[in-house]
């Protein structure tokens, strides 16, 4: 976990929220989003890595969720 200062308040956030968050926003770039997938796969357990899987496939577009669930289940 890390934490968030906001307005003078602290909140927590998981890796995986967090990791969401980041793979939303390099969604345009599929070689950026492979990138910051490897790096949440790095940080995450193996129960969030298939939560993680299961976002991708429902988020993303069908080419991009492919190439990501490939990748993340050769870790």
């Amino acid at each position: 976990m890390y934490f968030v200062k906001m307005e003078q308040m602290r909140y927590r956030v998981s890796w995986l929220d967090y990791s969401k968050k980041i793979l939303q926003k390099v969604s345009f770039d599929a070689l950026l989003f492979t990138k910051e997938l490897n790096k949440a796969i790095n940080i995450l357990t193996p129960k969030e890595i298939a939560a993680l899987e299961k976002w991708v496939y429902e988020t993303f577009s069908l080419n991009l969720a492919l190439e990501a669930v490939k990748l993340l289940r050769n870790k």
